[in-house]
């Protein structure tokens, strides 16, 4: 099957990643493992013949001192656990995942120790996987400009079992007493070496020798004993280190960003070509002023066997607002706090709803003013006259108020495919799909209607106009007969006074011919698209979506005064959003994912039943059999503070465990398909 070669190799090298990773956990009862290749013991090894390949031999073990320049920290505590973790969220039994993890940890072996008569499984069999892994990043020494230095360290069961796994014979070379270099072909330079610690010995791994030589020592003799804080991973860099050694150099660097990009993606015409040169030239102006404003950037990850099995939190700590950057991140820390009111009036059946608190708008003045300057110049090349394209680039702006909150919600629509052989199958296919697809969408603000609504206005003026509609016809070419078309439609009277509506058209859409389409000539129909405005008291909604009734019904349940039974306020599911002090926040779900990928298999296979490969059929068997249908929700939230050295906001973002019991069962049900794709042994 074609469409799987071409997608098998970009697949397999996901493998080494933590996706690949988490798979492996949750295929653990799956026919993945029916005849495991790996035992879940170490594997047992000759050691080594020779007299000097004893792991108890005296060897230096004296402590290292920290390296200097240090600007990269990282450690997995337990990757065992974490992995048993997230897999007894998922339903795994706990026994299955070290076969999985040392799997795995064969292939990434496999991937970055290459040649040299290396048996990566034999390796694998010896590393602990419930040692911590280590990694550390500093600055090369040398005052001019070099690459980092870093090097990543594992624990390992057996010095003498790594050693015999790596080289039976006991012919290693010893680079140090208790310390051996694998013989690596090509790819990473390894050591085998003594360590301290939770481990006995650790295998220690970088891109090149001097990397390796001068933190090797460090990881082995030192690391192991230093508390680095954190739960299951801790990730840390330290920007102000770099910063203080090259921060002039890289600003220097730097000035030849603005001719770079004109050179590298502009058009020849003037007026694009200096708005890129504008854009450019302030990225180079804030990158510098980034840095040294952004003291540590903290990323840590938790995971839990229930509840909420995933969490993560990057955090930026800032010294300085110098930067936009700074100040986009830091605007209106004293606004933080629960979400607002008009959050939990979005409908309760929504698969992401996210909130938001207004920023200042004289933040975004130039940006606003940098992509007006872009898209006038890409217009006036189209031949669009000048007051056309003011039409246009006046709808890049920023009119909400400094104070406003909003909302935005989403949710998909089943698909009511018609019965195969009916009249106009083809058409009620793709309008079934297209209307599933778009499902609804709300935008809320509270604040008047009047910015909203002059907004929509502006839109429809400027994209009838006759110059705009010649450029848009002139850019699309032969697709220019797919060109929507928008006119303006009474609103429901069941959304109130002062509502409006807009109707978007989209023709010439070829219709297919299911079970025939080689010997009939598709037919062509239209798609529509709706947009609604509603004054709700001192809120605004703005509703878009193909289907007419399903907008309004869902507008008529976020009004004041409705029954919150079908608002978000009646989910008990959302109950963790409703405490703390958040900048922004909300959740998303699986299913708006999920929904959509299962809606297009269907269109597909009634479209062409015989030509629909059977692992796509497969799969969606699987996305619809999900046990929470992809509904949990996954959270996201920022969060803020201003601190006695400046200022610190983060990211974070939670996993519950429905969503990995719907992992599992996707996983374990659609195994054919993931395995065609490489994902899955």
């Amino acid at each position: 099957m074609s469409w799987i070669a071409q997608y098998k190799p970009i697949m397999r090298r996901a493998q080494f990643g933590a996706v690949s990773v988490l798979f492996a956990g949750l295929s653990a009862c799956g026919p993945a493992v029916v005849t495991p290749t790996v035992q879940t013991a170490p594997v047992e090894v000759a050691p080594p013949t020779t007299a000097s390949a004893s792991a108890t031999e005296a060897v230096e073990a004296a402590p290292i001192a920290d390296p200097t320049d240090v600007v990269g920290i990282a450690r997995w505590r337990n990757p065992l656990q974490s992995v048993s973790n997230l897999a007894s969220c998922g339903g795994v039994a706990p026994v299955l995942v070290e076969v999985n993890a040392r799997l795995m940890v064969s292939e990434v072996l496999r991937e970055f120790i290459r040649g040299g008569g290396v048996d990566t499984r034999k390796l694998a069999g010896v590393i602990a996987v419930d040692a911590p892994v280590d990694m550390i990043v500093t600055l090369d020494p040398e005052e001019r400009p070099r690459p980092p230095l870093f090097a990543v360290a594992a624990g390992l069961s057996s010095l003498d079992g790594a050693r015999a796994a790596v080289d039976p014979e006991g012919k290693m070379t010893e680079v140090s007493p208790g310390t051996w270099q694998l013989k690596n072909a090509r790819g990473a330079v390894c050591w085998i070496s003594t360590a301290v610690g939770p481990s006995p010995a650790r295998l220690v791994c970088s891109h090149n020798a001097k990397s390796l030589n001068a933190l090797g020592p460090y990881l082995t003799r030192s690391a192991p004993l230093k508390d680095w804080g954190g739960p299951d991973i801790h990730v840390e860099a330290r920007m102000n280190v770099a910063q203080k050694r090259y921060g002039q150099t890289f600003k220097n660097m730097l000035r030849v960003l603005p001719d770079t990009v004109v050179a590298e993606v502009g058009s020849g015409d003037a007026r694009v070509d200096q708005a890129l040169f504008n854009m450019a030239t302030s990225v180079q102006e804030d990158i510098p002023k980034i840095l040294a404003d952004t003291q540590n950037i903290v990323s840590e990850v938790t995971t839990n066997r229930s509840g909420t099995c995933l969490r993560s939190n990057t955090e930026f700590e800032f010294a300085t607002k110098t930067s936009w950057f700074a100040q986009a991140m830091t605007d209106r820390l004293d606004r933080a706090a629960a979400p607002p009111s008009i959050y939990w009036r979005a409908p309760k059946d929504a698969d992401s709803a996210m909130y938001g608190r207004g920023a200042d708008p004289a933040l975004y003045t130039n940006m606003i003013a940098q992509f007006r300057g872009l898209f006038d110049g890409v217009l006036a090349a189209e031949g669009v006259n000048a007051a056309d394209r003011k039409r246009l680039t006046d709808l890049i702006s920023a009119p909400y108020g400094k104070n406003t909150n909003m909302v935005w919600a989403h949710g998909t629509l089943p698909a009511s495919f018609p019965q195969k052989g009916s009249k106009d199958e083809g058409k009620k296919l793709v309008e079934a799909g297209f209307t599933s697809l778009a499902g609804w969408n709300l935008f809320g603000m509270d604040e008047g209607p009047a910015a909203l609504k002059k907004q929509l206005k502006d839109f429809i003026e400027a994209y009838k106009a006759p110059g705009i509609q010649t450029g848009f016809k002139k850019m699309l070419g032969s697709d220019s007969k797919h060109l929507p078309t928008v006119k303006s439609i009474p609103a429901p009277a069941a959304l109130g006074a002062g509502s409006e509506g807009l109707e978007i058209t989209i023709p010439n859409v070829e219709a297919p011919n299911p079970g025939d389409a080689a010997t009939k000539k598709p037919a062509t129909m239209s798609l529509k698209l709706y947009v609604f405005l509603m004054l709700d008291g001192d809120n605004t909604w703005l509703a878009i979506g193909a289907a007419k009734d399903e907008l309004v019904k869902r507008l008529q349940t976020t009004k004041v005064g409705a029954s919150d039974k079908d608002q978000l306020a009646s989910r008990s599911d959302l109950e963790s959003l409703r405490t703390g002090k958040q900048m922004f926040g909300g959740f998303f779900s699986a299913g708006m994912i999920t929904n959509g990928i299962a809606t297009s298999i269907q269109a597909l296979e009634q479209m062409d039943e015989s030509g629909t490969p059977s692992e796509l059929k497969q799969l969606t068997s699987a996305l619809t059999a999900l046990p929470n249908k992809g509904k949990t929700p996954i959270f996201v939230t920022g969060t803020g503070a201003e601190t006695s050295t400046g200022s610190k906001v983060g990211l974070t973002v939670e996993v519950q465990q429905g969503t990995f019991e719907d992992s599992r069962a996707l996983v374990v049900s659609g195994y054919s398909f993931f395995r065609s794709l490489g994902l899955l042994p």
